[in-house]
């Protein structure tokens, strides 16, 4: 079956807990990239937004924890069962 069933702990989220994990993240990219928006040109801000979304959730959400900011705020993460 599984490699580690007993990794399951708690019920799983709902859509609306991981809508508001999405919103919390979304809420954070926000507040991180609006000055990069003023400050730098379109295309660098588009390279940078990019990379910078592409490398959160591959090191958070990839990562050990299985967590996002937004995740972790709601207290749900991401793990492999296989």
């Amino acid at each position: 079956m599984y490699a580690d069933s007993t990794a399951v702990v708690g019920p799983l989220a709902g859509f609306w807990m991981w809508f508001g994990a999405a919103l919390i993240d979304g809420i954070l990219f926000v507040i991180v990239l609006t000055p990069l928006q003023i400050a730098l040109s379109t295309s660098a801000y588009n390279v940078i937004a990019t990379l910078g979304g592409i490398a959160y959730y591959l090191l958070l959400e990839g990562g050990a924890r299985g967590q996002t900011v937004g995740k972790m705020a709601l207290g749900i993460r991401v793990f492999d069962l296989a």
